[in-house]
């Protein structure tokens, strides 16, 4: 499942220069993002630990347990996010289940990857 294509016609996006930060470490967030367009880095403690391009999401753990960002996101290049809001969010979760187990892929996904990386593997 691709979720930019839940979102290509979406009217709430927000277009971002390169290098322009989207979402700060410790940073209040109630939105998640979908890359729509360009590709986003995500950054741990200044380390790049994963770019994302179309379909990408990010902010979503925020949603999910409204802590502040565990990450930072910035533009990689010029990129265009759609922005899901925690109402829009709620719905999709309810009403996509393919929405709900893709975006429980991704976070198992980067748990695991997180995982090896402090393990060393």
């Amino acid at each position: 499942m691709n979720p930019a294509s839940l979102f290509h016609s979406s009217k709430s996006t927000k277009s971002f220069a390169a290098g322009e930060v989207i979402l700060e470490h410790g940073q209040q967030n109630s939105s998640m993002y979908v890359v729509l367009d360009g590709e986003i880095d995500i950054t741990v403690h200044g380390v790049t630990v994963e770019t994302l391009k179309e379909g990408g999401i990010f902010g979503e753990m925020s949603l999910v347990d409204q802590s502040p960002c565990s990450a930072t996101a910035f533009a990689r290049v010029p990129a265009r996010v759609a922005v899901v809001g925690r109402q829009q969010f709620i719905f999709l979760v309810q009403e996509h289940p393919t929405f709900a187990l893709h975006l429980m892929g991704v976070l198992a996904d980067r748990l695991r990857r997180m995982d090896d990386r402090a393990s060393g593997s």
